[in-house]
């Protein structure tokens, strides 16, 4: 019988390896990049108060506790570290094939990746919902930065964060080169654990709230396995989760569409604002992927002009079709043999 070929190293030797390897000037260069990047003042990204969320704002649930240590803090007993769990809830939009193919288009001609605009594209609507242009977002990086690790089971996703400034009403190819030149800093960068970064930068931190960003994407975007046998899988959307963000954006591109599914803080946000922030996202996507060459400002007049025939008969009936679409995907979302 066939038998699997022998692992170059095992996962205790990567992170013994790792350990030895991540220290004295190497670690610093790492850290001195994002004492520099996350420089103070860093922004708190606020958007406006859902008056449909049970805490009414975005910022009134907050607890006033914060912590001061400059280091990862250890007492059980501080309830601004203790615990940054907070109840969460989900919605889902679908983004159909022809957009899909035409952000992906625009990407590759702009030397960009789909994550790139996809980022980008979600700070100019955090900038519209909150007014400001120094925009903070959080992301995951895989870790399998060496080809001997790349077979390998084990856990090696870190957190990074990407800081970009939207300052100079952009054109959205622009603000796409910022992100890009940003996101790839932030790559070279990654081997600093997402901990020792907290501990550098050395933010107030509250209780309740993630340090550094609110506001997360990751797009999932893993090639599937070929496991060798006869095999049909299907994304499983998981059901029981709780959330560390304000606004989580969980993206999966797949050859006929781009499914999203968001996970937020149902204290902080509505069901319905929610699903009005992911119409306006794909709203947004449609019109950069037609007119990328759009400065800032006309993005948001644009979305302001959307936003305000949002309650029309065809709008409701366009997008809530994608959203039906996506709830009817994540239904259907099963592995099967």
């Amino acid at each position: 019988s066939p038998s699997l070929p022998p692992l170059p190293v095992q996962y205790a030797d990567f992170a013994l390896w790792q350990r030895q390897w991540l220290q004295g000037q190497r670690l610093e260069q790492q850290l001195s990049y994002w004492r520099r990047q996350l420089a103070p003042p860093l922004p708190v990204l606020e958007l406006p108060p859902d008056a449909g969320a049970p805490g009414g704002s975005a910022s009134s649930n907050s607890n006033s506790d914060s912590c001061s240590s400059s280091d990862p803090c250890s007492d059980s007993s501080c309830s601004a570290c203790s615990s940054q769990s907070r109840p969460a809830a989900a919605a889902y939009h679908l983004l159909p094939a022809p957009l899909a193919r035409n952000l992906l288009a625009l990407s590759r001609q702009q030397g960009a990746t789909l994550f790139m605009t996809l980022l980008a594209s979600f700070q100019v609507l955090l900038h519209r919902y909150s007014g400001q242009t120094d925009i903070v977002v959080g992301t995951d990086v895989a870790g399998r930065t060496h080809s001997e690790v790349q077979d390998l089971i084990g856990f090696f996703i870190n957190q990074v964060v990407i800081r970009n400034s939207l300052d100079g009403d952009p054109q959205f190819v622009e603000l796409l080169k910022r992100v890009k030149h940003t996101t790839l800093e932030a790559y070279a960068h990654q081997d600093a654990p997402f901990d020792r970064v907290v501990a550098t930068v050395n933010p107030a931190r509250k209780a309740d709230e993630q340090p550094l960003f609110r506001f997360k994407l990751v797009v999932h975007n893993t090639p599937q396995a070929n496991f060798g046998v006869d095999l049909q899988i299907e994304q499983i959307f998981n059901e029981h989760f709780e959330n560390k963000f304000d606004l989580l954006l969980n993206i999966y591109p797949t050859d006929s569409n781009i499914q999203i599914a968001a996970e937020y803080d149902p204290l902080r946000y509505s069901a319905a604002y929610i699903e009005g922030f992911l119409d306006h996202y794909h709203f947004l996507l449609n019109e950069i992927a037609q007119q990328p060459y759009q400065e800032l400002h006309a993005l948001v007049a644009s979305i302001n002009h959307f936003s305000a025939g949002r309650e029309s008969a065809d709008h409701t009936r366009y997008y809530s079709t994608y959203r039906e679409k996506a709830k009817h995907v994540k239904r259907k979302a099963v592995a099967r043999v």
